[in-house]
C-alpha cells in the first residue's frame, strides 16, 4: 500500500477547479475477479461468474479529499490493439503503461499460478523501471480473493502465499532504496466481501493525482508557510537595512551640507574682510 504516516495528510490543491477523467486499465489472469471488483465497487454486487465477454470500460464516481473523482475502468477485452484473449499478462506491462494513467495488475490470492504470473510480470516491469523504460509511479498490485482462507504452509499453494509475501518485502527494500527511490503500491482485497474494493480505487486516484501535480501535503504546506515566512522576515530586514542605508547617507549629506554652510559662511567673512580691512 501507500506509504501510511499519520501525521502525513493530503489534500486537493485550492487552484485546482475540475478534475478530468482518471483512466485507470486492470490486467490480471483469468478469473482472477477484475470484473468483480468494478461490479463491487459500482453497483455494490458480487456474482462470482466468470465474465468471458467484451466488457465495455465502466465509469464509476468515487469520493476522496472532499471531492467527486471520476473514473473510467478499462478491462483488457475492450483493447483495440491487442485484444487480448486469455493471459492478459502474456504482454509486458511496458506496452500498457503509455496508454493509461494507471494500470491495476490483478492476482487471486487463491491460484499459485494467478500469484506466480502476475508476480513475474510485476518483477521484469521492476528491472525495466529502474533502466528507465518504465513509469514506476502508474502501477498497482492487488492480491483479490483475501477472503480465502490460506492454504497450510505445506502445500504448494501455502508455498507460494509465503513466497508472495517474502517477494514483496525484497521488492520494497530493491525499489525503496537508492537511487531509485520508489514504492510498490500493493493492496489484498475482496471483491465478494467488499474489503478494501473502495480503498484500492481511492489509492487509484491519488496515486493519479499525484502523478498529476494535483496533491499537496500538510508538510509541503508547512514548508511553503516557513519559505513564505522566511521571505516576509528577509524583506523586513533588507528594507531595514536599505533604512538604515537611506538615513546614513541622508545624515551624511545633512553633514556635508553643514560643512559646505560653514565653507561657505568662512568665504564671506573672508570677502568682507577684503573689501572692508577696516572692519
Amino acid at each position: 500500500m501507500l506509504r501510511n504516516d499519520h501525521k502525513v495528510k493530503l489534500r486537493i490543491k485550492d487552484d485546482v477547479e475540475n478534475i478530468p477523467d482518471i483512466s485507470i486499465m486492470i490486467l490480471g489472469t483469468p478469473g482472477c475477479g477484475k470484473s468483480s471488483l468494478v461490479s463491487k465497487l459500482i453497483d455494490d454486487t458480487f456474482s462470482g461468474d466468470y465474465v468471458t465477454d467484451d466488457i465495455p470500460p465502466r465509469n464509476a464516481v468515487i469520493e476522496a479529499y472532499q471531492r467527486q473523482i471520476p473514473l473510467i475502468i478499462n478491462q483488457t477485452y475492450t483493447h483495440q490493439t491487442y485484444q487480448a484473449q486469455g493471459n492478459d499478462l502474456d504482454y509486458p506491462l511496458e506496452e500498457w503503461i503509455p496508454i493509461y494513467e494507471l494500470v491495476i495488475v490483478a492476482f487471486d490470492l487463491s491460484n499459485e499460478l494467478s500469484i506466480t504470473t502476475a508476480i513475474n510480470s510485476v518483477s521484469d516491469f521492476i528491472e525495466n523501471a529502474k533502466n528507465g523504460r518504465g513509469d514506476f509511479k502508474k502501477l498497482l498490485l492487488v492480491g483479490n480473493k483475501v477472503d480465502i482462507d490460506l492454504a497450510p504452509p505445506d502445500s504448494k499453494l501455502g508455498q507460494t502465499q509465503a513466497w508472495l509475501k517474502d517477494i514483496l518485502q525484497k521488492m520494497r527494500e530493491e525499489v525503496g532504496a537508492a537511487p531509485y527511490n520508489m514504492h510498490v503500491n500493493y493492496i489484498e482485497t475482496s471483491a465478494k466481501t467488499g474489503e478494501n474494493v473502495n480503498l484500492l480505487f481511492e489509492t487509484a486516484a491519488t496515486m493519479v493525482l499525484a502523478n498529476r501535480g494535483m496533491l499537496i501535503s500538510n508538510r509541503e504546506e508547512v514548508i511553503k508557510e516557513k519559505e513564505k515566512d522566511a521571505d516576509v522576515v528577509y524583506a523586513r530586514k533588507r528594507k531595514t537595512a536599505n533604512t538604515a542605508l537611506f538615513k546614513s547617507a541622508e545624515g551624511k549629506d545633512k553633514d556635508k551640507g553643514k560643512e559646505k554652510d560653514k565653507s561657505h559662511g568662512k568665504a564671506d567673512v573672508s570677502y568682507q574682510r577684503r573689501r572692508d580691512p577696516k572692519g
